[in-house]
């Protein structure tokens, strides 16, 4: 079957191609953290960290064999200290306690779609009785969802926008040096590649004690030389956070993804009625951001789980998220109307429900998707072919030990699916003990037992020593699992044009005139044309403001 002979060779192929992918992305990586270091000793700060975070970009799109730089983050805390000083920021009377009463969210922005934004409005909402929860939004350039506001408003908080006066690197950290004077705790959940905490929090002499929430366990991410604590939120994520990030064992923390219990709205033949389906025909459903579904070997998402459907003829396949995908035409085609892919939208509520089977979203997994679908007694199915060492690219969450059912091949996935779809009891039933494990670990006071552990182990942490040394200087390139196959799961390859375009509004003035020169002459693969060049000139203050 060429479905299988396709999918049997490529991560063989991966594997052999990964590492000089690797070798080439860490030296550019090198080249762009030399342009920060050459600001820095130029005695331009806005400029150095400018580059650091381009950087940062860098080794997040294009995989290089890292996932954390003490040499990116020892001379951005050398910024910090020469720009915005080594004052300490009071820390909140509550800090040592084990219960803070006052607790700072730290988010790059919050956005309507997507399990992240989600995970901070619930954090807030179930502890909101115990504490005051406010957020601060490094680049919110949206309005911020309504369910987020209402959260915060509950719990007693502000949501504080940055930059809304200035919005260079240096003052946004400086601003956040102010927000966060007085918590008890502050919880990053920012962006990989965002600077601003690290700026802000580097090298002080007191500050609140900082836990870095790993959202992003599979990037690579900055931060490590500030996180008293680090929060992961399964176990391929806390392991590599001790062996490849360089994190102390005892500050590497566990803490379950918050989900609703009661999450079902509508019986799965109501839901399925309102979508437009048979309500007793099987329907498979996936929902996950259109960035998670990447065709691997020739194979998209879709290619892979038609042999089912054309060994079933009455099942149809929902995929939420994508959009138009004109690689998935020929799938869709052949499965004679039985294949449906929508855009990404913020209420997934009647998918969830009207699904008797849920397949995960691959290359890249959706761990949020797969817990609440799991909560409407749903079963779990994804594709894993990947070797021991890569557990980061499969669905380890707490949990779904013993119910997540993953194929390593496109016949065994097809297989679990028939068996599935012929099987309703065993559907009911495996459907109802995946519930009953998120459920037990992910909702009410379990979660709420997670998050007190984790509270007692920071408040019994000493601050992590500060970075900047010239020691920290090494960054050893890793080749060997996962990261050879990186490049190939979660590599955006930007070339550097890109990366520079894409950070030309927050450099100095007369560097941004340079770039945006240089780029407009050579016609650089990150240049797209006169907008560009009148978008740079456009602060993002003034774009926060007018959306």
């Amino acid at each position: 079957m060429q479905v299988a002979a396709q999918e049997d060779d490529f991560v063989a192929r991966w594997l052999a191609a990964g590492p000089a992918i690797l070798a080439a992305n860490h030296a550019a990586f090198r080249q762009l953290l030399g342009r920060a270091e050459k600001a820095f000793r130029d005695g331009d700060d806005a400029y150095a960290a400018a580059w650091c975070e381009i950087a940062a970009f860098h080794a997040v799109c294009n995989p290089s064999g890292l996932f954390a730089s003490r040499a990116l983050e020892a001379p951005a805390a050398r910024i910090a200290r020469r720009a915005l000083g080594s004052s300490a920021i009071p820390r909140g009377p509550a800090a040592a306690t084990g219960r803070p009463r006052s607790v700072l969210h730290v988010a790059t922005s919050v956005e309507a779609v997507g399990g992240h934004t989600r995970m901070i409005r619930r954090w807030i909402e179930r502890d909101a009785e115990a504490a005051r929860h406010s957020i601060a939004l490094i680049r919110q350039r949206k309005a911020v969802p309504p369910d987020v506001s209402r959260a915060v408003l509950a719990a007693g908080g502000r949501i504080f926008r940055l930059g809304t006066r200035r919005a260079g690197l240096l003052d946004l950290a400086r601003e956040l040096r102010a927000v966060a004077a007085g918590v008890d705790l502050v919880v990053l959940h920012v962006a990989p590649q965002d600077v601003v905490p690290l700026l802000a929090f580097s090298g002080l002499a007191e500050r609140p004690p900082i836990a870095l929430l790993d959202h992003a366990d599979h990037l690579f991410w900055t931060g490590v030389s500030i996180a008293d604590a680090v929060i992961g939120l399964r176990r391929s994520g806390r392991d590599l956070a001790t062996g490849a990030r360089g994190v102390a064992p005892e500050r590497s923390l566990a803490l379950p993804i918050p989900v609703e219990a009661d999450a079902r709205r509508r019986s799965r033949a109501e839901a399925k009625r309102r979508l437009g389906f048979d309500p007793s025909a099987p329907l498979i459903v996936s929902v996950a951001r259109r960035v998670k579904y990447r065709s691997v070997g020739g194979l998209g998402f879709v290619d892979a789980h038609l042999p089912a459907l054309l060994a079933r003829p009455r099942a149809s396949l929902v995929v939420v998220g994508p959009g138009e995908r004109p690689d998935w035409a020929a799938a869709r085609e052949a499965a004679g109307g039985r294949i449906l892919v929508l855009p990404e939208t913020p209420d997934v509520a009647d998918f969830y429900d009207a699904a008797d089977i849920h397949a995960d979203s691959f290359p890249f997994v959706s761990t949020t998707s797969l817990l609440e679908a799991g909560l409407r007694a749903t079963p779990l199915v994804g594709r894993n072919p990947f070797p021991p060492g890569a557990e980061i690219l499969g669905a380890d969450m707490p949990g779904l030990e013993g119910t997540m059912v993953a194929s390593g091949t496109v016949a065994a996935l097809t297989d679990t699916l028939v068996r599935l779809i012929d099987d309703p009891e065993g559907r009911a039933a495996l459907g109802e003990a995946t519930r009953r494990g998120i459920v037990g670990t992910h909702c009410g006071e379990a979660w709420k037992a997670s998050l007190a552990a984790v509270h007692t182990a920071i408040a019994a942490l000493d601050p992590v020593s500060p970075g900047g040394t010239e020691e920290d200087r090494a960054d050893p390139m890793r080749t060997g699992l996962p990261d050879a196959l990186l490049p190939f799961v979660h590599g955006a390859d930007l070339e550097r044009d890109a990366l520079v375009c894409a950070q030309l509004h927050l450099m100095p003035p007369a560097r941004r005139a340079a770039h945006a020169l240089d780029l407009a002459l050579r016609r650089g693969p990150g240049f797209g044309g006169r907008l560009d060049l009148v978008k740079c000139w456009i602060p993002s203050r003034i774009v926060a403001r007018f959306r």
